[in-house]
């Protein structure tokens, strides 16, 4: 039982800190399109374009600060009593739009297959699931270059559970730091960018385990990388 509360009180505090640097993210945006209309950067029709997207990451701000001021609260039996059946195949769809328009910002390739059956549900938090996987989409992000690949992939299997895929054409994780990535914190010896606190990948697995789901990952250098989550 002590082993079991010491494994629960570190996974919340790696999922606080977690959410308290993606909390970075929408206020870097937000403060440089601000600026940039202020300083006269950005005029005519592309203000309201910056103005949309101001109003976006305030409400995904104030999403994740409301979902950190709930997390305090909860303990792992009541954030469980507090899934939802959501309809899966929508939520998809949408974080799929969503990784489209950001890989075309980055210069990237974004490709997707959603094999769902219409009205296929999971229980679970879609706030925090969403996080999960804008994360694992920001880690490839980071670690691929102008031109790579990204692909998205989501199927049912002849379980009912339900897979995803996010498969990269990145530089890949060395088999020396792979069973690590998870660790708060901690960053590959392979990494190219300075950015970044190693806590992303930490905040994901946390999500995924509180839903009382699996993800793995498979990688190859000079390959890429792909993290699998197994949810249902």
């Amino acid at each position: 039982m002590r082993v079991s509360l010491k494994d629960s009180k570190e996974r919340r505090t790696r999922f606080i800190m977690g959410i308290s640097h993606d909390l970075r993210t929408p206020i870097s945006l937000i403060k440089g399109y601000s600026e940039a209309i202020e300083d006269g950067l950005i005029t005519g029709e592309e203000i309201k374009k910056s103005a949309d997207l101001i109003n976006t990451n305030a409400e995904r701000l104030e999403s994740m600060v409301n979902d950190l001021i709930n997390y305090v609260k909860l303990n792992n039996y009541e954030f469980k009593n507090r899934l939802e059946d959501r309809e899966i195949k929508p939520i998809l769809n949408s974080l799929y739009s969503n990784m489209k328009f950001g890989a075309e910002l980055c210069k990237r390739n974004v490709e997707g297959t959603i094999d769902i059956p219409d009205g296929k549900k999971l229980k679970m938090d879609e706030n925090l699931f969403s996080r999960a996987i804008e994360n694992l989409f920001s880690n490839s992000l980071r670690y691929t270059n102008e031109g790579d690949s990204i692909f998205f992939k989501a199927y049912e299997n002849q379980e009912g559970k339900v897979i995803i895929s996010i498969i990269d054409t990145g530089i890949g994780i060395p088999k020396k730091d792979q069973k690590k990535v998870y660790e708060l914190f901690y960053r590959g010896t392979q990494s190219r960018r300075e950015e970044g606190m190693g806590i992303g990948l930490a905040v994901v697995k946390s999500i995924i385990e509180l839903h009382g789901w699996n993800i793995d990952m498979k990688s190859e250098i000079n390959k890429g990388t792909e993290f699998i989550i197994t949810a249902g």
